[in-house]
Order: structure tokens, then C-alpha cells, then sequence
């Protein structure tokens, strides 16, 4: 039994490298059969005969297979108040998707999220939010798609953890005095329970002080510098000794040398933290023909991008063309290529404003957060969308890499003490290769696969111990899951 759920780890790792980071959530193309905004997820497949898990002693995981399992075609809703939904199919596999922008999926259809009690209860949104932080930062969801939950039927939970395609944290709530059925994710009354429901927060919070992570810039060029905007503008910290999260107070963010909440400074140029409140499930245009705009879903803000040349208007993005009042640019503005050293600029030409190409200088790169062309530094320059041979990766830290695959690089992470070896393409240990800076023993339940499809290692009592594959995981389908 404990190979099986040793293998079903490492079957969660490598489906989480197979959908490696297909969709940025930066990038957003209207949906043409309709007149809202939609995002489609990609499919899953290979998980859904293995009912078990693997987490820590609190919880476990859970493929979303398992709730595929009854074989025959249907759809089920993650929670309450999610936009996210799983469409299972004949065959057993499944395909997340996701319901137009303000609307969530109530176990049938798509319905106006403002409709749903839970989805305007506050207490649910900030304890949404808390969650999501935390598994963000404890990198919670790095084993790939699954759902935790926890490890005993006679323990009460009012929550449990997405970790979706792209190991994209979702909270996923019930109420105070309900609690979460895990065989259908729906919220029941808590009457049945003889102690006070747990929380997947309070168990992520005790990972967070435990192994407490580094802050690191982003490395790769194709993000807007949310990762480091959000690290820098951080609104939120930890009080391990009084075991809370805590949020800062409205306009304010977190100060790490003062160890408190702090108004920030102009040249930091941080958002506003609230600007969710009052705006739950709601998508905000950021001004005039902008293609850019705001959705918050619950209170997590996202800013989304519709494709080029389009603006967001009437709640869709449309064609900079049809909309009211909009040239097909500005002068003097930038926007990027899909070579990282060029880029286009409106300029006037007989009266009318197009888009003209341009080149940086030599040495130089268009920055697409500053939107300007700037000096390269290490792999500033490394273009996602440039064609590349299988096989090729580069790692811009110790833990952190991109690896090509069908043409494309793809960005990934080893865990805790391991780093990217370039030569045999997989992580292997080593000590100096930190991700958090209080722990000198790797995360229970990391692993590293091997290019074998033998034999994996996995984090036991702080230390990666190698073990054997069951051989019964793959079958004849080892390939599908093979490593490169």
C-alpha cells in the first residue's frame, strides 16, 4: 500500500510537467461564441485509476480523477462559489473548465456569481485569499492537479485545495457552521461533527513556519513582474508565534525589516491592496480603449490582457476597430513582438496613427513591464515563443529552469535542497540549492523523478531516500509518462 501511494506521487509530478504553464493568465483571448469573456483549461488524462494520495500527516491528495471515476459523462462543481469546473468524460478522463468572467458554476450551469449567497460572504473571500496565499508560498501545489484533503473521515473541514493544470492554487470554502464533503465537495451542516471543523489555512500556515521561503525576483521574461510586484507589495505576513495569518490594514503593506504594516512609497508604486472590496466577481476596466483590465474573483485581483489589438469594453474584448472612440493606437506608445529585441511603436503616418517596427539597440531587449528597451542582464532575452530544440534547457537560478519540449520552453521548479542538472534533465539534491532559509531538510512528500521510469526519490524524515516504481503504475503506458 505504501508503494502504491509513493507512485501515485510521482504520477501527480509528471502529469504537473506534462501541462506545464500552457496558459498565462496575462494572456486572454475573447471567446468568439459569445459576447463575455471565457478561459478554457486544458485536458487531463492518466490519473483517473488511482484513488489515493500523498501530502502530510493533515492531508492527503486526491487525483481529480477520483471524482471521474462512476465512467460515464458528467460535470461537478469545486465548491460553492468557483468559476472552475470539471467536465469528466466516457473514458474516464476529465477537462477543467471555466465559466464566463462574473459567473460561477453552481453544479449545472454557469450562473451570475452576485446570485450565490457564499460568493459575496466576506469572511469566505478573505479566508479564500489567506489560503491561496499561503499555498502560493509554500509552493503548495508543486506536486501537479489534485485536491487536498484531509486524511481522516472522522475529521470535520470546512476547506480543501485546488492545485489545477498550471499547480495554480484554488480555495475552495464552506461557510461558518457547514463543512466540506470530500466525496462530492459540497457543503453540508457541520451537526455530524464531534470536534470544530479544521482548516487547510491553519495546515499551511504551520508549512509556511516550518519551511519558510525565500523571496526571489521572477526570471522569466514573458511575465508582467506580478511575481515581483506582488513579493514587493506583499500585503499580508505570518505570526508563527501566535500561529495567524494577518492582513495589513487598507493601503498598507507589508515592511520585512520592521517586521509590520507601513504606508508604501511613492517610487514603489505598489496597487491598492482593497481595490477587490466592494468589486467581488466583477471584471473593471482600467480606462479607455485599454486592452488591460481587472477582475476580481472573490477578492484575488488579476489584471488580464485581451489579444492584441483589442481593447476591453462592454464587459468583451473586441476589436480596437469596433470599438467607440478608439484609434488603432496611441502615439508615442509600445507594444511587444514576438522576437524580444523588437518591438512595435504608433507612430503618425498621413495623419493616421499605425503601428511601426522598431529594434532595440545592440546588447539591448524590450522590456514588457517598463516597455522600453533596456540593457540584457543573464537570460532576460531567452523568447518563450522562439522555436527550440527538445531537449535544450537553462536554468536562470540553482532550483529554477526552462525546458524545451515540442518546440516551446516551458518553466518549472525543483523542490526544496535539489537543483536542475542540465546534462541528465531532472533535479537531483543538493543541500546549497535552498527555497526556504529556515529549513535544512527537504519538504515531506517533495520528490524528483529519475530518467529511468524506475525509480524516483522521495522526501522521508527530511532526507530524499530513492525507491522503486511500482510496476504496475505504468503498465504498457510507461512512455506516456516517461521524462525526458
Amino acid at each position: 500500500m505504501r508503494n502504491f501511494k509513493e507512485g501515485i506521487a510521482l504520477l501527480f509530478l509528471f502529469l504537473g510537467i506534462s501541462a506545464a504553464l500552457k496558459l498565462d493568465n496575462s494572456l486572454l483571448k475573447d471567446d468568439e461564441n459569445s459576447t463575455f469573456v471565457s478561459r478554457t483549461l486544458r485536458s487531463q488524462n492518466f490519473d483517473n485509476n488511482f484513488d489515493g494520495g500523498y501530502r502530510n500527516d493533515a492531508f492527503r491528495f486526491v487525483s481529480i480523477g477520483f471524482y471521474c471515476k462512476r465512467r460515464q459523462s458528467h460535470t461537478f462543481a469545486l465548491g460553492p462559489c468557483s468559476s472552475l469546473f470539471v467536465q469528466c468524460s466516457n473514458d474516464g478522463n476529465y477537462e477543467f473548465q471555466e465559466c464566463p468572467l462574473e459567473q460561477i458554476f453552481d453544479g449545472q450551469i454557469c450562473v451570475p456569481a452576485f446570485k450565490i449567497r457564499e460568493c459575496l460572504d466576506s469572511r469566505i473571500n478573505a479566508l479564500n485569499l489567506a489560503t491561496e496565499k499561503l499555498a502560493s508560498a509554500t509552493e503548495a501545489c508543486n506536486n501537479g492537479p489534485g485536491i487536498q484533503i484531509s486524511t481522516s473521515k472522522d475529521q470535520c473541514s470546512r476547506q480543501a485545495l485546488l492545485c489545477d493544470s498550471f499547480r495554480e492554487p484554488r480555495a475552495i470554502s464552506c461557510p461558518i457552521g457547514q463543512i466540506l464533503d470530500s466525496a462530492t465537495l459540497q457543503c453540508l451542516p457541520s451537526s455530524t461533527c464531534q470536534w470544530a471543523p479544521s482548516l487547510i489555512k491553519d495546515n499551511l500556515l504551520r508549512d509556511y513556519c516550518k519551511y519558510r521561503p525565500i523571496s526571489t525576483p521572477s526570471y522569466y521574461p514573458l511575465t508582467n513582474g506580478n511575481d515581483q510586484t506582488s513579493s514587493r507589495c506583499q500585503n499580508w505576513f505570518v505570526s508563527c508565534r501566535d500561529k495567524e495569518f494577518i492582513f495589513c490594514d487598507a493601503g498598507k503593506i507589508f515592511d520585512k525589516a520592521s517586521s509590520g504594516c507601513r504606508p508604501p512609497l511613492p517610487q514603489e508604486r505598489c496597487p491598492t491592496s482593497d481595490i477587490c472590496r466592494g468589486w467581488e466577481w466583477r471584471a473593471i476596466p482600467l480606462g479607455e480603449c485599454n486592452p488591460q483590465f481587472r477582475y476580481c474573483e472573490g477578492l484575488k485581483s488579476r489584471i488580464f490582457t485581451c489579444r492584441e489589438d483589442h481593447v476591453f469594453q462592454d464587459k468583451a474584448c473586441i476589436p480596437s476597430k469596433s470599438a467607440r472612440g478608439c484609434p488603432e493606437c496611441k502615439q508615442g506608445e509600445t507594444k511587444p513582438t514576438k522576437n524580444c529585441r523588437q518591438f512595435f511603436e504608433c507612430q503618425t503616418s498621413y495623419g493616421s496613427q499605425l503601428w511601426t517596427l522598431k529594434t532595440c539597440p545592440s546588447n539591448n531587449f524590450y522590456n514588457r513591464e517598463s516597455r522600453r528597451c533596456e540593457l540584457i542582464r543573464g537570460n532576460a532575452c531567452a523568447d518563450f515563443q522562439q522555436t527550440c530544440r527538445d531537449g535544450d534547457s537553462y536554468n536562470p537560478s540553482c532550483g529554477d529552469y526552462l525546458l524545451c519540449r515540442e518546440g516551446e520552453f516551458h518553466p518549472g521548479k525543483c523542490p526544496h535542497l535539489t537543483r536542475w542538472n542540465k546534462q541528465t534533465l531532472q533535479c537531483i539534491p543538493d543541500n546549497t540549492c535552498r527555497r526556504y532559509d529556515n529549513s535544512n531538510e527537504c519538504r515531506h512528500g517533495d520528490i524528483i523523478p529519475t530518467v529511468d521510469c524506475q525509480t524516483y526519490f522521495l522526501c522521508d524524515k527530511g532526507q530524499f531516500v530513492k525507491r522503486p516504481c511500482k510496476e504496475s503504475l505504468y503498465g504498457k503506458n510507461r512512455k506516456q509518462f516517461f521524462y525526458l
